[in-house]
C-alpha cells in the first residue's frame, strides 16, 4: 500500500506568500537561521522567544545569532563539529542557529549532554554570555556547510546524528505544506517538547517563521507550563501526547490549535484534547525525514508505503533516500494509521525504548545474575518499563543500577519500576 503527497502546487503558492517581503539574503541563509531572519522581519520589536521571565524580540534574536556566530567562528575558524548542551532555553536556540551560520556542524544534545564520542561539548549559556549582543552583524559569511544535527533515540544501537543543513526546493515545499496545513493562529505558541527533539525544534522554527511569540516550556513542571500558558495567553500548544496529557483542562482555555507529534495519539486522548474546543492535529515523522504527514495525509513530495509486514517506509525531500523509522501501520480511508513499533520497541512518553536492550545492559553490570524488563500499560505515558533484577553483590541496589543505565543508555532508559532481589 502506498500514499503519496500532492505535487506541491498549493505548497509552492504558500511558500511564495511566506517569503513575501523577506530580503533574499534572509531566505538564502538556510536552516534555523532563515527562521530567525523571518522572525526579525515580521516581529522586530515583539518578543519571539520567551523562557520563564527572559525574552528576546525578533531584532534582538537576529543580532544575538549574528554576534554568537562571530564568537563561534573565531573559536573554530576552520569549521568543526560541536555538541551544544543547555536547558532548552533561549540561549540554546541562539547557539544552534549561530553554529550553522558560522559554518559549524552543531549537534543539539540539550540538557542530557549525550554527545557523540570525540565531539567537543559547549554550554549554550556560556557561549552566549561570552559573546554579548553588540557585535556588528555578519558581513559576507555564509551558512554553507553549517548544519544542525539531532540525535536519534538510539533504541537499536548507538544514537546517530541526523544533520539538517540547507534545504533544497523540494524540501522547502515539504516544510511549506506543513505550515499551510497547520494554519497556526495568531498569538503565542507554547512548545512543550525540547528544541533538541525533532518535534520541539520543528515547532519552534514554525513559530519563528510566522513571527509568533514562542514560549519554550520544556523541562518545566505541568503547573509552571499551565501558568505560562495563561500568562502569555497562548493560542497554540504543541508537544508529544504524554506532555499534552500532563496539562489539565484549564491550560487549554483560549487555545485554538493543539499539535501532537512523535508518538501515537490515542483516540481517548484525542477526544479529551478536542473537548477543549481546539483544533487537534496529529503529526507523523521522524528525526531523519522531518514531519511527513499531518492527520495521516502525506505532505508535498512525500511517499509513504507499507511492506508485506506492515512496516512503514518513508521517502521525503528532507530525508533523501527511503527511510525505515521502525513503525508499523496501515492505510484507512486514504490516511496513514500508525499502530506500533517494530523490533519489540516501546513508546514511553515519546521516548522509544528497547526492553530487551535495557535488560542486556543490566545483565552486563558486574554482580548482576539475572534481569528482566517488561512493558506495562500506562494511561499517561502509553507504556512504562518495569525491571526485576537479581544480584549476587549485596552492595548493588536500585540506585546503583539506575546510575549504570543512565551512563550507558541515558536517563530515559531507566525503568519506572526497578526491583532488586538477592540471589
Amino acid at each position: 500500500m502506498r500514499l503519496r503527497g500532492g505535487p506541491g502546487f498549493g505548497a509552492a503558492l504558500h511558500l511564495a506568500r511566506l517569503a513575501l517581503g523577506a530580503p533574499p539574503s534572509v531566505l538564502r541563509r538556510g536552516g534555523p537561521a532563515t527562521a530567525v531572519g523571518l522572525a526579525a522581519v515580521r516581529s522586530p520589536d515583539t518578543a519571539v522567544l520567551v523562557r520563564e521571565h527572559d525574552s528576546m524580540t525578533g531584532r534582538e534574536l537576529d543580532a544575538a545569532v549574528a554576534a554568537t556566530a562571530e564568537v563561534l567562528a573565531q573559536r573554530w575558524p576552520g569549521g568543526g563539529r560541536v555538541a551544544v548542551t543547555g536547558d532548552g532555553g533561549i540561549a540554546f536556540v541562539v547557539v544552534l542557529a549561530a553554529g550553522a551560520v558560522a559554518g559549524l556542524d552543531v549537534v543539539a544534545v540539550g540538557p542530557r549532554g549525550e554527545a557523540p564520542d570525540g565531539v567537543e561539548r559547549v554550554d549554550a549559556w556560556e557561549v552566549l554570555s561570552r559573546g554579548g549582543f553588540d557585535t556588528p552583524p555578519l558581513r559576507g559569511r555564509s551558512s554553507t556547510g553549517g548544519t544542525v544535527g539531532l540525535l536519534s533515540s538510539g533504541t537499536t544501537g548507538v544514537p546517530t546524528v541526523t544533520r539538517r543543513g540547507r534545504v533544497g526546493v523540494r524540501g522547502m515545499l515539504q516544510l511549506a505544506d506543513a505550515d499551510r496545513r497547520l494554519r497556526m493562529p495568531e498569538g503565542p505558541v507554547l512548545v512543550l517538547a525540547p528544541p533538541d527533539h525533532g518535534h520541539g525544534l520543528s515547532m519552534v522554527l514554525a513559530g519563528l517563521v510566522r513571527g509568533r511569540t514562542v514560549v519554550l516550556a520544556s523541562g518545566m513542571r505541568p503547573d509552571e507550563q499551565r501558568e505560562a500558558a495563561a500568562r502569555h495567553r497562548v493560542r497554540t500548544v504543541s508537544g508529544v501526547p504524554a506532555q499534552l496529557a500532563r496539562l489539565d483542562d484549564s491550560a487549554y482555555e483560549g487555545v485554538e490549535l493543539i499539535v501532537s507529534g512523535s508518538s501515537i495519539l490515542s483516540a481517548a486522548r484525542r477526544t479529551r484534547l478536542e473537548s477543549s474546543g481546539a483544533r487537534v492535529l496529529d503529526c507523523y515523522g521522524s528525526t531523519e525525514s522531518g514531519t511527513v504527514a499531518i492527520e495521516g495525509r502525506p505532505l508535498a513530495g512525500v511517499t509513504i508505503r507499507m511492506d508485506a509486514s506492515h512496516r512503514i517506509l518513508i521517502t521525503s525531500p528532507l530525508g533523501g533516500r527511503t527511510r525505515d523509522p521502525g513503525d508499523l501501520g496501515h492505510v484507512e480511508h486514504g490516511r496513514l494509521v500508525v499502530t506500533g513499533r517494530t523490533g519489540g520497541l516501546v513508546d514511553s512518553g515519546g521516548e522509544l525504548l528497547s526492553p530487551e536492550r535495557i535488560a542486556d545492559e543490566l545483565r552486563r553490570v558486574p554482580g548482576v545474575v539475572a534481569a528482566r524488563v517488561v512493558a506495562e500499560d500506562d494511561d499517561l505515558l502509553g507504556s512504562r518499563l518495569a525491571a526485576t533484577v537479581t544480584v549476587a553483590d549485596p552492595a548493588i541496589d536500585a540506585a546503583a543500577l539506575e546510575r549504570e543505565l543512565t551512563a550507558r543508555l541515558g536517563k530515559a532508559s531507566v525503568p519506572r519500576s526497578l526491583v532488586v532481589s538477592r540471589e
